[in-house]
């Protein structure tokens, strides 16, 4: 319970805040009337189109029916009727259509049910019902004899009520002359403490009870369906249905507020249709009688208001008894009710007799008989009030956002509503702007940049600019899931870049961390751009990392880096680069010396036929020495071989030549026979074997 200020307004009587989320409603109280035992057993009230209450009571000492009103600054009481000894208890008060105030209440020296209405100056009254027996256990007639007056939409008016000649509930209607009445059940000893409400169909409905014996009875509600009526049992739980109050909101929502007694101890409950019949509602049970009176009243959100008195005491009219309002707020959220209290306030410290409530729109007030004094209050100030629809009592965690949800509560619609978040060291954030509760009932909390962890969510509500804390919903908790980290960017190797380094370092930027975990960071190297052959992959703690094992040169290569967290939580990769690695020179080198070795290889061959050829020559030499006869031969064997132009050759040679021409590989070694020929045959041997070298390298 949030205790840092409470508003009080409640000037003539002490207001105890008992049990509250949130200030007191603020009232203005009035001491209307001090006459020994002025109200007791029948009190009501009733607002006008204009909101101000006029209230019916019972002068017990005098024996006359009163009525006074309020103009907005004062009160103005008159005698009613006084007719008999004793008349005017138990009354009930509405005003019609006409702002007329109505006023149903026993005649108990006639046994008879009355109806007075004020038109003008004057009042002119009728008989209900006569001879209905009217009991009178002590003084006063028994508090079961209530009365219930109600309007349809159409102004016509309904009295509910019980008949003790014939143990019945009954029922008449006004038709603006006369009254009919018919009995509604008759099924035992039933109609006790009735309640009369119109649904939005206009079909008329009573609370009531049915009496066994004095440790037994059941709450039972009779409806009109067509032509006909519709009973059912709403709780026959030990002793039920003192005090109902029964109130209809929209699509045939029904509200019945009652007491119930089970061992010894009285309670103030209440049950509800919202579509079927729940389970009931407890709503207190502190005292040892509670609830003798109580009156239900519902706004147009269906918000319901119940007010009634405490006895500490079990004797009647015992000392220390209190009158207690309690709002018992319901919303609606995907169809499932959703109630907490939002007041429970002390309004009388001293014997209380009787309670009332009149609700109509924003315009409530109350009144209450305290020793034999009638008091009443008037709302001057809805306190603003809110409940938390998520975050509950469930488990929620969020990582990225939250989605907040509420339902607030405040008629006069000047509520502002702001949400904090509280960490586990208990330091409070306002996570939210100021809203207007006339707003969506939901904000949306990014979470993107909260560090991780349980949070408890306040939402608190104010009409005086959060002055004093009217409303604070406390105790809901939001667990922040772990965020992963930022992704990295890469700085180097830079994109489509070249590098001869087969093993580079790369380098990226440091990612960031809500959580403020320690990172490390992941990198991959593959030979392709969607990272199907990775050839390369390691951790880092630092922001750049070595690739450990040799590349493969002349191959491009992409890379990419992520960041993992100390829970292993890893952010999304970098955007990926790409990187090729070059040919060494060292290599090229190796490859020409290779060449080379080939050519030295055929260099080597050649030299070997050159010496075969030296050989063979020498043969041919001393051949020639010794066929010194044949110089005709050689000169035929000359012009043949001069004759013949070398392979790409244009023309023929000489006798003494070989062919010319370009590109021509074929020679003729046709040499002249003097002492220099064999060293010159020799020489173009070798000539003639460079130039077949050459062709062999151009093929």
């Amino acid at each position: 319970m949030d205790m840092r200020l409470y508003k009080i307004n409640l000037t003539l009587f002490f207001l105890l805040v008992v049990s509250l989320p949130a200030k007191a409603h603020e009232f203005d109280t009035y001491a209307i009337d001090s006459d020994t035992y002025v109200g007791s057993y029948g009190i009501d009230i009733a607002l006008n189109s204009s909101g101000q209450p006029g209230i019916c009571y019972f002068a017990q000492t005098a024996g006359d029916l009163k009525f006074t009103t309020f103009n907005g600054t004062s009160w103005t009481t008159e005698t009613v009727d006084n007719s008999s000894t004793m008349i005017g208890s138990n009354c009930a008060i509405i005003y019609d259509n006409s702002d007329n105030p109505n006023i149903v209440y026993l005649d108990v020296t006639n046994q008879d049910l009355l109806h007075i209405v004020k038109q003008g100056e004057s009042w002119s009254k009728k008989t209900i019902d006569s001879n209905i027996r009217i009991d009178i256990p002590v003084i006063v007639p028994a508090a079961y004899h209530k009365l219930s007056i109600a309007k349809n939409s159409s102004g016509t008016l309904g009295v509910a009520y019980y008949d003790a000649n014939s143990r019945d509930l009954k029922y008449a209607t006004f038709n603006g002359s006369s009254w009919s009445a018919e009995t509604i059940d008759s099924s035992g000893d039933v109609g006790r403490y009735p309640s009369l409400a119109y649904n939005d169909s206009d079909a008329p409905g009573i609370s009531y009870q049915k009496y066994t014996d004095g440790s037994t009875a059941s709450l039972k509600i009779a409806e009109k369906i067509g032509v006909g009526w519709g009973v059912l049992t709403l709780d026959d739980d030990d002793y039920a249905g003192v005090a109902t109050s029964l109130r209809y909101g929209a699509d045939d929502n029904a509200f019945v507020s009652y007491q119930q007694t089970s061992g010894g101890v009285q309670a103030v409950k209440l049950i509800k249709r919202l579509g079927d019949w729940e389970n009931p509602e407890t709503i207190e049970n502190d005292g040892t009688e509670t609830g003798n009176f109580i009156e239900l009243g519902l706004d147009g959100d269906e918000n319901a208001y119940l007010f009634y008195d405490q006895f500490l005491a079990s004797a009647l009219f015992a000392d220390y008894a209190q009158a207690r309002f309690t709002s018992y707020y319901l919303s609606f959220e995907n169809e499932i009710p959703i109630t907490f209290n939002v007041g429970l306030y002390l309004v009388g410290t001293n014997t209380v007799a009787s309670t009332t409530l009149a609700l109509e729109g924003t315009s409530m007030a109350v009144a209450w008989t305290e020793f034999g004094e009638l008091n009443a209050g008037i709302l001057t100030n809805w306190t603003p009030s809110i409940s938390p629809i998520t975050p509950n009592s469930e488990d929620y965690e969020a990582s990225d956002s939250f989605t907040i949800t509420w339902d607030d509560f405040d008629p006069d619609s000047n509520a502002a509503i702001r949400i904090h978040s509280i960490d586990e060291d208990f330091t409070s954030t306002q996570i939210s702007p100021t809203l207007n509760e006339n707003d969506a009932n939901s904000f949306v909390w990014d979470t993107t940049e909260v560090v991780k962890g349980d949070y408890t969510i306040a939402i608190e509500i104010s009409d005086d600019d959060f002055d004093t804390y009217d409303g604070v919903s406390i105790g809901q908790q939001v667990s922040i899931a772990n965020h992963t980290p930022s992704q990295p960017s890469l700085t180097s190797p830079t994109n489509n870049s070249t590098t001869s380094d087969l093993t580079p370092t790369l380098s990226y930027t440091a990612a960031t961390d809500v959580d403020g975990d320690t990172l490390s960071y992941t990198y991959q190297i593959a030979t392709d751009a969607s990272f199907t052959n990775i050839v390369a992959t390691n951790t880092s703690a630092t922001t750049s990392a070595t690739v450990a094992s040799n590349l493969s040169e002349g191959t491009t290569y992409y890379w990419r880096v992520k960041a993992v967290d100390s829970e292993n939580a890893s952010g999304s990769w970098a955007s990926s680069l790409s990187f090729s690695t070059n040919v060494s020179e060292s290599v090229q080198g190796d490859d020409d010396e290779e060449l080379d070795d080939d050519n030295d290889d055929q260099g080597d061959d050649d030299d070997s036929g050159s010496d075969s050829d030296d050989n063979s020559d020498s043969d041919n030499d001393s051949d020639s020495d010794n066929d010194s006869g044949s110089d005709n031969d050689s000169g035929d064997n000359g012009s043949e071989e001069g004759s013949q132009a070398g392979a790409g050759g244009q023309s023929p040679a000489s006798e003494s030549s070989g062919g010319s021409g370009g590109g021509g590989c074929q020679l003729n070694t046709q040499n002249p026979k003097n002492i220099f020929m064999p060293g010159l045959l020799a020489l173009l041997f070798l000539t003639g074997m460079l130039v077949r070298n050459r062709c062999i390298k151009k093929i």
